[in-house]
């Protein structure tokens, strides 16, 4: 069953003295692009009301949240009055569906607005529909906007593998298209087990447990020469922010070195965190 989150969107124009006969045209024009659709947030940011520049560059601060529980949005209607776009509709907790490749809506509730900025000038349209492709992202560009441990998986699952990279290739937080080091040795998740010497849990996020929402998230990861976790890569995710905290509390985990002739050495292996309702 789908849950709602509720969504206001305005966006102020720059002047504010707009022909009603324009607004009514240009209405009618938007409904037919938005409402009805669901639409995907470039950022993630946890807040009721979602300020942007001109350009679609958000004004928020702070850090951004899990993208599966602050991305999604269904426009279900919208009105165009005295210089304000006002889109209403409600933003979804995303689930995945590995098998059949696809994203599966669950409603929340929480109400929020989006207020974006437009600069006057004749070409209006042209930069309100320039700023709405920036507080959207298309689905197939959806790897560009995510945090970097999701793009392998992301662009699997949208059928765009060249806006990810490979898992197993992974090296660094900032390296988009990494080459792997050859040296880097692979170990089973049970020998990483028995080397750890730090534990933290991830959080169990409340909207997932109320909704029950159990299995299993698979990780990549890469464990540098000081026992840290340098690297992670989603292999199989779960949605609704669980993939996030696991990925949270994985990397405050610490190892001991692994040894290999009496030296330290960076080491790859698989990760898997259980959400289970007990």
């Amino acid at each position: 069953m789908k849950t709602v989150w509720f969504i206001g969107i305005i966006l102020v124009l720059g002047h504010s003295a707009v022909a009603s006969a324009d607004d009514s045209i240009a209405e009618a024009q938007l409904r037919k692009i938005y409402v009805g659709t669901q639409q995907l947030l470039r950022h993630f940011y946890d807040a009721d009301t979602l300020k942007f520049d001109s350009d679609g560059n958000p004004r928020n601060q702070g850090k951004e949240g899990p993208w599966t529980l602050l991305s999604d949005v269904s426009v279900d209607d919208l009105h165009l009055k005295s210089g304000k776009l006002t889109l209403y509709g409600h933003r979804n907790a995303l689930m995945f569906d590995d098998q059949n490749k696809k994203l599966r809506a669950i409603r929340l509730d929480q109400a929020v607005w989006i207020e974006v900025e437009l600069q006057d000038g004749a070409d209006q349209n042209v930069k309100l529909a320039a700023a709405l492709n920036q507080v959207f992202v298309a689905p197939r560009d959806l790897a560009t906007a995510v945090p970097d441990y999701w793009r392998d998986y992301v662009a699997r699952l949208m059928g765009n593998q060249g806006q990810g990279a490979n898992c197993s290739n992974l090296r660094t937080d900032n390296d988009p298209l990494p080459q792997k080091d050859e040296s880097v040795t692979s170990i089973s998740s049970a020998t990483a087990v028995g080397m750890k010497i730090h534990d933290v849990f991830p959080i169990y996020l409340p909207f997932a447990r109320q909704a029950r929402i159990e299995g299993q998230v698979f990780l990549k990861a890469v464990i540098d020469k000081s026992g840290n976790v340098s690297q992670l890569c989603i292999s199989h995710a779960l949605g609704a922010g669980l993939d996030d905290s696991a990925a949270d509390a994985i990397r405050q985990w610490k190892y001991r070195p692994y040894m290999l002739n009496g030296k330290p050495m960076e080491v790859e292996t698989d990760i898997s965190v259980k959400f289970s309702i007990r």
